[in-house]
């Protein structure tokens, strides 16, 4: 966490306030005492349900354990205390990974007053009628919506090509061991693109993009996540018969995973 802060520039800056909503599918048991260990790794401040640092609201009851959705809910929220740690975080685990259950999820998350931020690092193909759905990524509070560009190369992705919500697409982070800046790339794997559906919004037009054609273009903002220069994330759910420190890339699903240690648990 140190040196990513570094590489961008955010040492003392960002702390954060407010509450960050982190909206996932499934159920990650182990996330608290995961975000521990994590947090101790890396001399970070505790964040648990007693101090009132992390919340876990479930969708509904008896909700399963995904192995893909419970190391995606341990990058989250590990790296959204890495950079913020100052936030609440706010896990909201909708009940499946469909749709509809998502977007419960969400539109919990956009009503709680306390929530500044919405984190969805998930997504799926455009849908003619995805603009029926704009109102999920709105808050009466003022709330900002993040959503991932995919993770497949070229084309877009729902929500992120949404106009109400802020497109985040993955680098490739170039640093030195002390976290001193090299370069950054635009990493091959990110999704971006010309939406089929969403018109382009006032706010991009005013910055002439490229081949838009008058049509909503995605990412809005990028961010590391080349798997080779990927996040150390820990999880003691295990992941294809792994569990402890994995290296972690990708900005959706977490499509991308190898594991940092060769003596991982089994």
């Amino acid at each position: 966490p140190a040196n990513v802060k570094k590489s961008y520039n955010l040492e003392g800056k960002g702390e954060g306030k407010g509450t960050i909503a982190i909206v996932v599918a499934y159920r990650n048991p182990n996330t608290e005492s995961d975000l521990a260990t994590f947090s101790s790794q890396f001399g970070l401040k505790s964040c648990t349900k007693a101090n009132g640092c992390l919340e876990v609201v479930p969708m509904a009851n008896g909700i399963a354990v995904n192995q893909d959705w419970a190391i995606e809910e341990a990058l989250d929220v590990q790296w959204a205390h890495a950079i913020a740690p100052g936030a609440k975080k706010l896990i909201v685990q909708a009940k499946s990974a469909s749709g509809n259950d998502l977007l419960a999820a969400v539109n919990y998350a956009r009503n709680r007053s306390d929530v500044v931020a919405v984190s969805m690092s998930w997504g799926g193909n455009e849908f003619s009628s995805e603009g029926l759905y704009e109102s999920y990524f709105t808050s009466p509070y003022g709330a900002t919506f993040f959503a991932a560009s995919g993770d497949n190369g070229y084309g877009t992705s729902w929500p992120s090509v949404s106009a109400n919500v802020v497109s985040v697409g993955g680098t490739t982070l170039n640093v030195t061991n002390t976290g001193s800046f090299i370069s950054e790339t635009a990493w091959s794997g990110s999704g971006g693109g010309r939406s089929s559906y969403v018109a382009q919004p006032s706010y991009q037009k005013t910055y002439g993009v490229a081949n838009a054609t008058n049509k909503r273009a995605t990412p809005d903002v990028s961010y590391n996540a080349n798997p080779s220069t990927g996040y150390a994330v820990y999880s003691s759910t295990p992941y294809r018969g792994y569990k402890g420190w994995f290296q972690v890339g990708g900005n959706f699903m977490c499509l991308f995973i190898k594991v940092m240690r060769r003596r991982a648990e089994r």
